[in-house]
């Protein structure tokens, strides 16, 4: 297949992950910081030294037993672009833009956490100059200055805050760096989380701490609003650790999700105490979580529909995730031993078997499962919040290229993504599309659903038969990031099409978007057989509505029989737009319908954008 991508300028920048690596444990004496806004008030009760004993406890233990984290071995990581230097002065800190340009090796934290409704200092263009001398301490908001404390009583002389360490109103600096995200956190020596703040007035220490002072823990009964029927952590005040992945204003954000999953380990700040978390365990500070046991693992990203059951740190996204990439370098390092000689990078793309491949795709469809819940405020940046895990799923080159969140060796089969109405999750709110914004996605990628909705994509089965195939994708991106927002993209393929009449029935008013979305069942009818639509739109709801009795092309796109379904399926996608010119087709759904419909079709190229 061919494949041509186009930037307005610059290359792209291939870039390896540097592995996060443990310094000297070295014993600090005990800090205060301020309050919020205030900078001048010390905390009433700052960490003990237990506290930081634990932790550190936590992040040998990682470093040395734990598979597949990082090995804790060799030479410290490189330091990002620009970090913040931290210095003691006198009762508080000297806080310094200290900028490397890539040259120097250290260890150093990253902060996690959530911009808010209340926008956190930044760096510009115009305060450059100024943060390269010093950052005024007290306009650090609450939660960047305990993140100072924990980076500086952990023995770690720097720490990356996305806020203050990337250039926010320059382009550029803005995409060179979010096209690196996988190294920023995969090299860090700790990711610190801040789960419970829904921006950085609401902070780390104070809160985390106000119900253990250091690791002693006082029992206390379980409250009622305990969501499990049995909580296994009788020392824990309330059920805060279940919370976080769902409900917590850290894991609604689509930023934070490849934070989590490239950290090589996490240390998040709930409200009434500290999880720490890696690829292979997960503790909490009452002791009343540990992975190890099998126990009700809070942490498991399942799907629904899954049977989660009993499960631990080995059935999280996280741990498939890291896995999944770690057997991916093994892989390729095969392949590189084997051949004769390499002429190409392609010659280098490991070749998976069908179990492995299809093991593989279903990681990725768990990752956008995932991460199409969760909020984003700009609607352009929903593939560069994804180009960071991207990258690393796609660093070997397993999965051919990358264009709009899909991947070459799948693409057909990923073109059967829909929107599904369905899911009962919490706080889903997909959001009508806008016909004035050219900028986001083209129509046959997932990620032109605005909004924050529930991602599904019907799973690859062994015996399908697959009737279509990508002849040439050209791609234009927004920046020089091969795994970055696409401002658009032309798909031609070679398939079948046939035709078929929309239905739908017309819906009360009053209904908002999201409702209508669920409510609104879709038939495409054709002859005396009907066919099951997944609509990607409110069809009546845009400005150019698809109405009922409108004729639309179906592109299919395989045919199986899946477990629990005898009776074969045919699944494709669903076009409208003229095939006697030139101009291409758009996407508006994907459809499932009797086989029978390949006898009605005909083998003709088609062009999507």
């Amino acid at each position: 297949m061919e494949i041509s991508a186009f930037v307005s300028s610059g290359n792209v920048d291939t870039v390896q992950m540097e592995p996060a690596l443990i310094p000297p444990l070295q014993a600090q004496a005990t800090v205060a910081t301020n309050t919020p806004g205030s900078g001048s008030n010390l905390i009433a009760r700052p960490p003990s030294a237990k506290f930081f004993s634990q932790v550190k406890s936590w992040i040998e233990e990682c470093g040395q037993k734990h598979w597949p984290c990082p090995l804790l071995t060799g030479n410290p990581p490189k330091l990002p672009t620009r970090v913040l230097k931290i210095t003691r002065a006198q009762d508080n800190f000297k806080i310094q833009l200290h900028q490397t340009n890539g040259e120097q090796n250290d260890f150093y934290t990253a902060l996690s956490h959530c911009w808010g409704k209340h926008r956190p200092i930044t760096t510009t263009k115009a305060n450059l100059s100024l943060h390269l001398h010093e950052v005024p301490w007290p306009s650090l908001p609450k939660t960047f200055q305990d993140a100072v404390v924990i980076t500086y009583r952990l023995g770690i002389e720097y720490l990356w805050i996305d806020s203050l360490c990337i250039i926010q109103d320059d382009p550029d600096d803005w995409g060179k760096e979010s096209a690196v995200m996988k190294n920023v956190y995969g090299s860090s020596y700790l990711t610190i989380a801040a789960a419970a703040g829904e921006d950085g007035r609401h902070g780390l220490i104070q809160g985390a701490l106000s119900y253990h002072e250091g690791f002693d823990t006082q029992h206390r009964p379980i409250p009622q609003t305990c969501p499990r029927e049995t909580c296994p952590r009788e020392t824990c005040p309330r059920d805060t650790v279940s919370d976080v992945p769902n409900k917590w204003p850290l894991a609604t954000r689509a930023w934070i999700l490849q934070e989590r999953l490239l950290s090589s380990r996490t240390l998040y700040f709930c409200d009434c105490e500290v999880v720490f978390e890696c690829a292979n365990h997960i503790r909490c500070q009452c002791s009343g979580i540990n992975t190890s046991s099998q126990i009700s693992d809070p942490w498991a990203d399942i799907a629904p529909g899954l049977d989660t059951g009993k499960v631990s740190a080995y059935s999280s996204l996280r741990y498939r995730f890291t896995n999944a990439c770690i057997r991916l370098v093994g892989h390729r390092l095969c392949r590189l031993g084997t051949l004769p000689a390499v002429t190409s990078e392609r010659d280098l793309w490991p070749r998976l078997s069908f179990v492995e491949s299809r093991e593989m795709l279903a990681v990725w469809d768990n990752v956008l499962y995932h991460y199409c819940h969760r909020r984003i405020t700009k609607v352009n940046d929903r593939l560069s919040a994804l180009s960071g895990i991207a990258g690393a799923f796609g660093s070997t080159g397993a999965h051919g290229a990358y264009y709009g969140g899909m991947w070459e060796v799948w693409f057909v089969h990923m073109m059967l993504w829909y929107v599904n109405p369905d899911d009962e999750s919490e706080d889903l709110v997909p959001e009508p599309p806008d016909e004035h914004d050219v900028s986001t996605a083209p129509s046959w990628s997932w990620a032109k659903i605005r909004g924050n909705w529930s991602y599904r994509c019907p799973p690859v089965i062994p015996m399908c038969f697959v009737v279509t195939e990508v002849r040439k994708a050209e791609l234009h991106l927004l920046r020089p990031d091969k795994f970055g927002a696409v401002e658009k993209g032309i798909i031609d393929l070679e398939g079948v099409v046939t035709s078929a009449v929309v239905h739908y029935e017309s819906l009360p008013a009053g209904l908002s978007y999201a409702d209508r979305l669920k409510r609104q069942k879709v038939k495409l009818v054709k002859t005396d057989t009907e066919a099951h639509m997944w609509q990607d739109f409110v069809l009546d709801a845009v400005l150019d509505p698809v109405n009922v009795g409108e004729v639309v092309h179906c592109l299919c796109i395989r045919a199986g029989a899946y477990d629990g379904f005898p009776i074969p399926v045919l699944h494709g996608v669903v076009l409208r737009g003229s095939m006697s010119d030139s101009a291409p087709l758009t996407r508006i759904g994907m459809f499932a319908s009797p086989v029978q419909w390949l006898d009605a079709c005909q083998r003709v190229k088609v062009r999507i954008c």
